[in-house]
């Protein structure tokens, strides 16, 4: 999946069309963003505002980027504020648990 300059996953799905979006690389992204976010909790910090908008493909990587990283935060607290959008959150968050 290239991008031809800095954008998010969510402007990068709306130029696609049933002949260029492919399985491959949908599931080739989410495997990277999944990989981003497992490099982020091995170190303690857990992103709260997963979506699609908040995913960047870069040019020349395969590595997608992470915006407003103010909005961690770490597997040590007990309670992370409820932030972000409804449709992405997890269920835990959802129902105000701990995440």
């Amino acid at each position: 999946m290239k991008a031809h300059s800095e954008e998010t996953f969510l402007d990068w799905l709306r130029k696609q069309t049933l002949d260029t979006l492919t399985i491959q690389d949908s599931v080739h992204f989410i495997g990277q963003a999944a990989d981003a976010l497992q490099e982020m909790h091995q170190h303690g910090k857990i992103y709260c505002h997963i979506t699609p908008a908040n995913f960047y493909i870069r040019p020349n990587t395969e590595h997608p980027g992470l915006p407003d990283l103010l909005l961690t935060g770490s597997e040590q607290s007990n309670h992370i504020e409820t932030t972000g959008n409804p449709l992405y959150m997890a269920p835990e968050q959802w129902y105000g648990m701990p995440v």
